[in-house]
């Protein structure tokens, strides 16, 4: 299992994995969550929004055979994102707009039946240590998520340093919250031990060649 990060410069190599991510993110968060999202093409049964631009980075999680089974979405907080845009009310006084602020969203890991499970799937964890191997790469001191309260108790117990930036409110028929995840090795280390994933997840590919 490894996690590829997507960005402007090398997403010629993935042109396949996110047409299929696309495809996977409609499945997840359109049929299965019941989201009814503006921008979703029904038609061809992809879910791509106004933050799906160029300067979004993306982490896709391919298990042993090289399958996709689950992908996050990075942008940065002082460009349009979805809390300055769409959930300002979650946050409490002003939406942070630090270049070295970033937002992850659309995180999803699917079971071996195809069903979402997010951090609770297998695979969950490893994407979760793909993120912050590629927040510290990438200069990120804090990462912003909209936070199903459900899911509220796992995040706290990887390690992760949170802080709330807002309290809990409804969205459509979902409890949520707005959390900052604070971005440094020890929270890396912590993590990796208490979700069982010692190495190294992240794989980039940089013009011709792979990095390991």
């Amino acid at each position: 299992m490894h996690v590829d990060m997507v960005t402007h410069e090398n997403r010629h190599h993935f042109s396949n994995d996110l047409h299929q991510m696309f495809r996977q993110r409609y499945d997840v968060f359109e049929e299965q969550m019941g989201w009814k999202l503006p921008m979703a093409d029904h038609e061809n049964r992809m879910e791509i929004d106004q933050f799906d631009d160029k300067d979004a980075v993306y982490l896709l999680i391919k298990d042993d055979d090289g399958k996709l089974i689950g992908s996050l979405r990075l942008l940065q907080a002082n460009k349009a994102h979805l809390l300055s845009e769409l959930f300002p009310n979650l946050v409490e006084g002003a939406v942070q707009r630090d270049p070295d602020v970033w937002e992850c969203s659309r995180f999803y890991v699917l079971s071996n039946s195809g069903k979402a499970q997010g951090l609770k799937a297998g695979g969950g964890a490893e994407l979760s240590v793909g993120m912050m191997e590629a927040a510290l790469m990438l200069g990120i001191s804090k990462i912003n998520v909209i936070a199903n309260m459900n899911t509220l108790p796992m995040i706290l117990r990887s390690g992760w340093g949170t802080m709330p930036l807002g309290l809990p409110q409804t969205v459509g028929n979902e409890q949520v919250i707005a959390l900052s995840i604070m971005v440094n090795p020890v929270g890396l280390q912590i993590l990796r031990q208490r979700r069982n994933v010692p190495g190294s997840m992240l794989r980039i590919i940089q013009k011709e060649k792979e990095v390991a």
